[in-house]
């Protein structure tokens, strides 16, 4: 009896095969790729933006058709899904920011930071800014040169120096009359966890003087690498210039 309980478990064993070797690290290493590829899309989406800016509100800065690139953690993140994770850091006036457009948050606009919350800001008939009451620094460049800008928008247009706390960039003048709704030759209060932002090209811009303040919350990020004519001769000898 014995023998013969022995002989029926080797013929088991026979016929089962040889054992199965389970290889678990492939199945692993796949989801570990994956994971990464998705943190790689989740952080490169959250941290560098590209944009092409179609007009040419922002010139000398920015010409109608430049590509420029948003750092989107500047001031915290935007994750998908999950929508922003404000930082400490807030924009600053002189920077320039991409941001939800308030008229329709699927328009991504281009502006310059002019005014935080809680400033007293007014721009005046000629695109000159006062704030707290008292005039931005301008210096005057001279005629923006012909050639620079590819869509001849800013050619022959009267350029300024102007001073924003420690930044200074180039702006445009021309004939026409600063014109909007939004402080406008009156001084208006920015409310708290709003900007006000304008078009370095003054008379050539919709921005806060014709549509309202811009929500913190709006902002993608902080414009990297902004143009600075620092091989022109006027905008060498403006900052050379003595402050008055």
């Amino acid at each position: 009896m014995s023998n013969a309980d022995d002989s029926s478990i080797i013929h088991r064993d026979v016929h089962a095969g040889p054992p199965r070797i389970v290889v678990v690290g492939l199945p692993i290493v796949g989801l570990v790729v994956a994971i990464l590829l998705v943190l790689l899309v989740v952080w490169l989406w959250a941290t560098a933006r590209a944009f092409v800016v179609p007009q040419s509100s922002m010139a000398p800065t920015i010409y109608g058709g430049d590509e420029v690139r948003a750092d989107a953690t500047a001031f915290g993140f935007r994750l998908p899904l999950v929508g922003s994770l404000r930082a400490s850091t807030e924009p600053r006036r002189g920077d320039v920011i991409a941001f939800e457009w308030p008229m329709d948050r699927s328009l991504v606009y281009v502006m310059r930071v002019v005014a935080v919350g809680g400033d007293e800001v007014q721009v005046l008939s000629d695109g000159s800014v006062d704030l707290g009451g008292k005039p931005l620094r301008r210096c005057a460049m001279g005629l923006w040169p012909k050639g620079r800008d590819p869509n001849g928008i800013a050619d022959g247009r009267q350029a300024f120096v102007e001073w924003n706390d420690d930044c200074n960039y180039a702006i445009l003048l021309g004939n026409e009359p600063s014109s909007g709704n939004y402080c406008v030759d009156k001084p208006c209060k920015v409310p708290a966890g709003q900007l006000f932002v304008l078009g370095d090209n003054r008379s050539a811009s919709s921005d806060s003087r014709h549509w309202g303040f811009v929500p913190i919350d709006h902002v993608i990020g902080k414009v990297l690498e902004p143009r600075v004519p620092d091989d022109l001769p006027g905008w060498k000898a403006c900052l050379e210039a003595p402050i008055p």
